[in-house]
């Protein structure tokens, strides 16, 4: 498994700053598109990408707070 990071990713939210920061743990980039779940993100190369020990695939969406939280 690998974990793939993004720091800022475009419209990975619905919020009204629609930007965030991604982790996706996954066997490759292809699988870890097919986890996100979110209309019109498309995965761009990732900021860091770690190999990692774990069993299960999972994501994590951190979005931008901005001014609104």
């Amino acid at each position: 498994m690998k974990t793939f990071i993004w720091e800022r990713l475009p419209k990975i939210t619905t919020h009204w700053h629609p930007e965030g920061g991604l982790v996706v743990i996954a066997e490759s980039l292809e699988r870890a598109q097919e986890l996100i779940d979110v209309d019109g993100v498309v995965l761009t190369e990732p900021d860091l990408i770690y190999a990692c020990e774990a069993v299960e695939e999972r994501t994590f969406i951190f979005g931008d707070t901005g001014c609104c939280y």
